[in-house]
C-alpha cells in the first residue's frame, strides 16, 4: 500500500545499482515505530522540503536531499550525493559567497537593503 518509489527494488538494474551505492540507515529518530500507509504524508512533506532547501537555499555542497525507502514501514535515508566535482565547487562557491556576504554585514540583512537571507543565494 506503500508508492512504489518507496521500495528497494532489482528489477530495474539502473536504479538497484544507485540504491547499492548509497549509504542507507533507519530513521528511528524521526520515526520510531512503523510507519502506516496513510500516514505517508508525513513523510513525503519533509522529504521535499529537505531536498529543495539542500539545493536552492542552503546549497550544501555535497548533496541533493535525501532518498526514502521503506521496508516493512520502517524508513531508511541517505544522502543523494553530488557526484561531478564541477557542481560541487559550483554550489560552495555560491553558498560560500552568500555567507561571507551575510558575515560582513554585521547584522545579516536586516541593514543591507535585502529582504530576506534568500536573496544573498542563487536559486
Amino acid at each position: 500500500m506503500y508508492p512504489y518509489h518507496y521500495f528497494f527494488t532489482t528489477k530495474d538494474k539502473e536504479r538497484e545499482a544507485y540504491e547499492n551505492n548509497l549509504f542507507w540507515f533507519n530513521d528511528a529518530l524521526h520515526y520510531p515505530e512503523p510507519l502506516y500507509p496513510f500516514d505517508i504524508i508525513w513523510d513525503e512533506a519533509w522529504f521535499l522540503a529537505l531536498s529543495q532547501f539542500n539545493t536552492r537555499i542552503f546549497m550544501i555542497p555535497p548533496v541533493y536531499g535525501v532518498d526514502h525507502r521503506i521496508i516493512n514501514g520502517n524508513v531508511y535515508i541517505s544522502p543523494v550525493p553530488v557526484t561531478d566535482p564541477e557542481e560541487v565547487q559550483k554550489e560552495f562557491h555560491y553558498s560560500w559567497k552568500g555567507l561571507v556576504t551575510i558575515m560582513r554585514t554585521g547584522t545579516g540583512c536586516m541593514n543591507s537593503g535585502k529582504k530576506d537571507a534568500r536573496d544573498y543565494f542563487r536559486y
